[in-house]
């Protein structure tokens, strides 16, 4: 289905979802759009299964990428704003 329209109205279109999907606060908003995510997927003729795995395999390692780096002190240099654990969550210095 998607395959027929035009790469600029494709292009435009998912940059306003994912502006839509950042702002959004419902977690029911989010699923109905995953839902509809689904429907355009099947509706294009994309195995289901296939799909399913493909995205929810790069999602944890996309988010992995990008936050592992952050949470340890020796590649991230800054003050300490938030300890967990036992730590009081005063900064240190």
């Amino acid at each position: 289905m998607l395959q027929r329209l035009d790469p600029r109205a494709k292009a435009l279109s998912l940059l306003g979802l994912l502006i839509v999907a950042a702002l959004v606060r419902h977690i029911p908003l989010l699923v109905g759009m995953y839902l509809g995510t689904l429907l355009l997927a099947a509706v294009s003729g994309l195995p289901l299964g296939f799909f399913i795995k493909r995205v929810w395999l790069f999602i944890p390692i996309f988010t992995g990428v990008i936050v592992i780096p952050a949470t340890f002190s020796f590649i991230t240099h800054g003050h300490v704003v938030l300890t967990s654990g036992t730590g009081t969550g005063m900064p240190r210095g």
